[in-house]
């Protein structure tokens, strides 16, 4: 009974050592490495308003022996990475700046990642995150307007605007970017409440798709100009009816 428990230990004993002598070079060549150190991975930004543009920079920090390389940075569709290091000396520390662009989330809490890709055999991939509240500005029924009809039409549509109660404001001017098509402005109130109705004409007769921008100059402090879309699709007229073959 003693031998084959005295067997076991000393098996038990070959087996940890054996790990211990497989993991020993990694460990020192770890000892040896760049060793990452990024002390915030969320930022909480305030509420913004939709549309509005966020930019945030991450320290980062390498506490080991050997240089950091940050092969990349892969954000989220709206996120993007506008610098990073290449390379961190030991002891030394960089920044990662990301933009994100809020447009489309209001009345939403919207959270983007960046995977950020680097030497460290510890942590070769790590997660950047930014979140946070976005109001919605205004309520813009269609958000998009499309008009569609035949060539030589002249077509007309209606976009709605209404501020929010948290963010009053005016439009003093709406102005049609492209010549593709006229905006008139009408002040109205909507369920007690002041809203703008842009009244929309296309001026293009030929047959094709075309697509401008509405521009918005407003009296908001954070939102002086506000952009809309317009898409016109104007098919080929109706072929007209040949003379009726004889019989």
């Amino acid at each position: 009974m003693g031998k084959t428990t005295s067997s076991a230990a000393k098996k038990l004993a070959a087996t940890v050592l054996a790990a211990v002598g497989f993991f020993l070079p990694a460990a020192q060549a770890a000892a040896g490495g760049p060793a990452l150190f990024v002390p915030e991975r969320v930022f909480e930004f305030p509420p913004v308003i939709d549309g509005e543009t966020v930019v945030h920079e991450f320290g980062i920090a390498n506490r080991g022996e050997a240089p950091l390389l940050i092969h990349q940075v892969r954000a989220d569709c709206g996120c993007t990475a506008v610098s990073y290091p290449r390379q961190v000396p030991p002891g030394g520390e960089g920044k990662i700046r990301l933009r994100l662009d809020t447009t489309g989330y209001g009345g939403r809490r919207i959270v983007k990642a960046a995977d950020v890709l680097t030497s460290d055999p510890a942590e070769p991939s790590l997660k950047l995150r930014l979140a946070g509240e976005v109001q919605r500005l205004a309520l813009i029924q269609p958000r998009v307007l499309h008009l569609r009809g035949e060539a030589g039409q002249r077509l007309r549509g209606e976009i709605l605007v209404q501020p929010e109660e948290a963010h009053p404001f005016r439009i003093l001017e709406a102005r049609a970017g492209g010549g593709m098509i006229r905006v008139a402005t009408l002040a109205e109130e909507r369920d007690g409440r002041p809203a703008f109705r842009l009244q929309v004409e296309n001026l293009r007769t030929e047959a094709g798709s075309y697509n401008d921008t509405i521009r918005l100059k407003t009296d908001h402090p954070r939102k002086p100009e506000l952009d809309l879309r317009v898409f016109v699709y104007l098919r080929p007229p109706a072929a007209s009816a040949g003379p009726e073959r004889g019989r």
